[in-house]
This record gives structure tokens, sequence and C-alpha cells, in this order.
């Protein structure tokens, strides 16, 4: 968490060469250091409660074999995995807990329609055999590369 709010607030989108713009960017950006890691601490406790949450309602109403929890599953453990804060830039960050509400959303409404949990899962697999594919030529942080970011 420390490493997320100390480098969006001073190193992020900044090209640091030297000493003396380490030292500028630490002077001109400290104001914003509080706020940040307010905000990143609310964040980051709003994506654990909705994880919880949604562990839980898939523990509890669906079968370890459903299709639908499967691809639950499969989507948190890529959202939320060790090192998931160190690794997601800040704005990123801030746009999990949409996802995760999304996710909610799906267990809410769900239909047990196995056309929509499979085209679901189509563009899942299409997306990270992209990823793999990028990755062959170099390396690959999902939550930090600004096209996969955008699909």
């Amino acid at each position: 968490m420390l490493y997320l709010i100390l480098y969006s607030v001073f190193v992020e989108g900044r090209t640091l060469r030297t000493q003396q713009a380490f030292e500028q960017s630490l002077q001109q950006h400290k104001p914003e250091l509080i706020g940040i890691a307010n905000d990143a601490g609310k964040i980051a406790l709003e994506i654990m409660e909705l994880y919880g949450l949604i562990k839980k309602c898939v523990e509890r109403t669906l079968a370890a074999n459903d299709p639908l929890a499967k691809d639950i599953n499969e989507q948190l453990d890529l959202l939320i995995y060790a090192g998931f804060i160190r690794n997601t830039p800040y704005q990123q960050l801030k746009a999990i807990p949409r996802y995760l509400k999304a996710i909610q959303y799906r267990l809410d409404k769900r239909d047990h329609n196995l056309q929509k949990i499979q085209e679901v899962s189509r563009y899942s697999v299409r997306f990270w055999k992209d990823i793999e594919k990028k990755s062959k030529k170099d390396l690959v942080i999902p939550e930090q590369d600004p096209i996969s970011v955008g699909n």
C-alpha cells in the first residue's frame, strides 16, 4: 500500500532522472500525500469488503462445479491476488470496486444461462490469449498496460 501511495504521488507520470528532479517532485507533490493515502485506504477497504461478500455469496449459493462459480472465481483470482495493490496503478485500482460490483450484479441477476456464461468466458479467454502473445515479446503486467486496461 505504501509503495502504491508513494509511487502515485511522487513518481507516476514523471521523468525523474536526477536527484534534483526527485527532490523537486517531493516538494511539489507533498501536499497531495495525505489525500491520496486516505483515498487509497478507502478504496482498498471497499475492495476487500466487496471481495469478501462475493466469495461468501459464491460459496453459499453456487455449487463448486457450477460454470458461473468457476467463471467468477477465475475473475476474482485475476483481480485480487497477492501483490495486486502494489502492481496496480492508482487510477486502475480505483476501478476495481466497479468491476467487483459488476460481478456482484451478475450473482444477483443470475439466470443460469450457460450460453451467456460461455460468451463472457470467450471474451476473457481472448483477452488472456492476447496478453500471452504480448508476453512472449515483452514483460506484460496487464494492470500497467494501457492497451489491456482499455479493453
